[in-house]
This record gives C-alpha cells, sequence and structure tokens, in this order.
C-alpha cells in the first residue's frame, strides 16, 4: 500500500517512511505506473529543470526506492536506457 498523504509505504505490513522527496518522485511514477516516465519529464516536474546535476540526484533517489520496493517483488522501476523509467505493477 502507497499512502501519498502521510509519505509512507505499507509493504507485508512493515511501515517504511518516505522523504518529501522520495514521495515526490514516487506519486509521480505511480500516476504514470506501467508508461514510460522520461528523464526530462521526471525532472522538470520534481526538479524544475533537466540537467546533469538534477539528473544525477535523480539516479540517487531512483536507487532509494527501488531499495524499499524490492519487498514486493511484484513492484519494480525498470531502466529504459536512454530514456527514463517505467514503474511496474500488477494490473
Amino acid at each position: 500500500q502507497y499512502d501519498i498523504e502521510n509519505q509512507c509505504l505499507y509493504i507485508h505490513s512493515e511501515e517504511i517512511p518516505l522523504t518529501s522527496r522520495e514521495n515526490e518522485l514516487l506519486a509521480f511514477l505511480f500516476r504514470q505506473r506501467n508508461r514510460l516516465c522520461t528523464h526530462a519529464d521526471i525532472l522538470k516536474r520534481i526538479w524544475g529543470r533537466n540537467d546533469y546535476f538534477n539528473r544525477k540526484s535523480l539516479n540517487v533517489f531512483v536507487t532509494r526506492l527501488r531499495k524499499h520496493l524490492e519487498r514486493d517483488p511484484d513492484i519494480r522501476i525498470e531502466n529504459v536506457h536512454g530514456q527514463g523509467f517505467i514503474f511496474r505493477v500488477p494490473d
């Protein structure tokens, strides 16, 4: 379960608090689930601009979210090389 308002994930009854940036990113990916989210779209929406330093920051936050989500094998954030990410969740 994902509680956007309280910035928490619940995986197997475990509460995982999220930082504000993690929550913003996950909320964006969640709204676009199972569709490609380009680096440019994510960076403009969450960081306000698309540049090298923000792209590095994006990668750090995706890695952090992946660590949280790895507890549920049905949910994952996939890389699409050179384009962006797809937040995969079962239909």
